[in-house]
């Protein structure tokens, strides 16, 4: 699922997300990779400890056998999406401003196959505000999607899918 709405961002915000070659493949940068996961990992293990019913839930397929691996599953008396992110983007008072749609299109995607309308994004900002805050800070977002909101989003990424010969 994350080439759909990949290659969806970089239809719609190619300045943000078109890929950026000199030659050959786009080479991701292994560092940021191995940090984004180590906070993954890190960040449930501190959630557990915490008594937070947060666990990797795994890989699903939706019914047109697209493949989505959601970061937690979060159980606090309903199911969450839990989506975690290390990111370098200066952290906000929105994560509906546009530098984030990604974000909010991946939760709704998941959230709609996982049948849930909540999610919790759990964004670490390395630089913080990168003016009075500079350290690395934890930003912890409840979001609640309308039913139509999630079946928007997801007819939204199969049309894109479906023209872009992906399905």
């Amino acid at each position: 699922m994350s080439d759909i709405y990949g290659s969806l961002y970089q239809t719609l915000q190619p300045s943000r997300y078109a890929v950026k070659r000199k030659e050959g493949p786009e080479t991701p940068n292994a560092t940021l990779i191995g940090l984004g996961l180590a906070w993954e990992t890190h960040l449930e293990k501190v959630l557990v400890q915490a008594g937070i019913n947060a666990q990797r839930p795994g890989e699903f397929r939706t019914k047109e056998g697209i493949i989505f691996s959601p970061d937690l599953l979060i159980d606090n008396g309903v199911t969450r999406l839990g989506e975690i992110k290390l990111t370098r983007y200066a952290m906000t008072g929105d994560y509906r401003d546009e530098r984030f749609a990604k974000w909010i299109t991946q939760c709704k995607a998941y959230c709609y196959h996982l049948e849930t309308p909540y999610a919790t994004l759990l964004a670490l900002h390395v630089g913080g505000n990168y003016r009075e805050v500079r350290d690395p800070t934890l930003v912890i977002t409840e979001l609640e999607f309308t039913p139509r909101e999630l079946r928007d989003e997801w007819e939204r990424l199969l049309r894109h899918a479906q023209e872009q010969r992906m399905l």
